[in-house]
């Protein structure tokens, strides 16, 4: 069975070499198509992007998912395909990254290891899904490129960056094989030419619910994310050998929070510090801050139950900053 997306296609855009009129025009998908068009993306060049999750490969009785890549005038690049049942390819929808080129996100992929492939703006990406075109779990039920619930709304799946890249979020990542101390991910993504292989130390930060909250993507462009211990900053350009931690020197799970400031610097917010007395802490966001949280380092309230910052920061002009507790 085949189904038809309707597109509103302007100028320039045909079909079989035949140029089509600007409007609203029907787009018949492949074969084995049945959700085409799920979700559509044009990209800067003109090519665009259309998925349908439960595209079926003719002749087979399962449902892999699959990524199309049409030129501007209609004419078909590349098709990304699942292999087996229920990989639903492209069911977390397409994201277009700053330089033009895309990323997959297929949570399902492989008994919901999951999957995130890029694809480039010019040639798409072909094939199966695989560890060799992909960032893939490796376990059952890691959903890399899935969403899920957190304390911050939803969190999960992928972040373009402004130079091009992305980060890949995986909060459940080793949810089954691992203990509490290895559970999340977050892998920084090439933007240029895509990220491929298991998640792993080699190429992300892992553990103890790393991502759980999301990324903060600081004003030049570097990033910060937190886990139940620390606020972890890393260049937008290289993950594995660049983090930097401000940890809780008490070491105990902690609800962290960060602001961006005007300068490119960061904030973090640690309210239950100290007994709930409560902690603020000015980060690098240039080259990162290694250290502790402490009184030297740290605004601190002076009595348990303070909260220091449980009221948020506010940025300033220029580089400064408000507490408000």
């Amino acid at each position: 069975m085949n189904s038809a997306v309707l597109l509103s296609l302007c100028g320039g855009l045909s079909a079989g070499g035949a140029a089509l009129t600007p409007g609203v025009t029907d787009f018949i998908g492949p074969p084995g198509t049945t959700q085409f068009g799920s979700d559509v993306k044009v990209l800067p060049n003109g090519n665009f992007v259309v998925v349908d999750p439960y595209y079926q490969p003719p002749g087979l009785d399962r449902q892999t998912g699959a990524v199309f890549l049409y030129s501007r005038n209609g004419g078909l690049i590349s098709t990304l395909t699942g292999s087996q049942e229920n990989d639903l390819v492209g069911s977390g929808g397409v994201t277009v990254l700053a330089n033009g080129n895309f990323v997959v996100l297929s949570g399902g992929w492989n008994n919901l290891m999951g999957a995130v492939t890029w694809g480039s703006a010019q040639t798409g990406v072909n094939g199966p899904v695989s560890g060799v075109n992909s960032l893939v779990g490796t376990a059952v039920m890691d959903d890399v490129g899935g969403q899920v619930a957190s304390s911050h709304g939803m969190t999960g799946g992928v972040v373009p960056l402004p130079n091009g890249n992305y980060i890949v979020l995986s909060p459940l990542w080793h949810r089954v094989l691992g203990t509490a101390h290895s559970i999340g991910a977050v892998t920084l993504g090439d933007g240029a030419a895509g990220t491929s292989g298991p998640i792993g130390v080699h190429n992300s930060i892992i553990g103890n619910f790393a991502g759980k909250n999301g990324v903060k993507v600081l004003r030049n462009g570097n990033c910060v994310v937190t886990d139940n211990y620390s606020a972890i900053w890393f260049s937008s350009d290289q993950l594995a050998s660049s983090p930097a931690y401000i940890r809780d020197s008490g070491n105990a799970a902690r609800e962290i929070k960060i602001q961006a400031l005007e300068d490119g610097n960061f904030v973090t917010i640690w309210p239950e510090f100290g007994g709930g007395r409560g902690a603020v802490m000015w980060g690098d966001g240039h080259s990162g801050t290694e250290a502790a949280v402490s009184r030297e380092l740290a605004l601190v309230g002076s009595d348990e139950g303070d909260q220091v910052g449980s009221g948020g920061v506010v940025a300033l002009p220029g580089g400064g900053y408000g507490v408000i507790s």
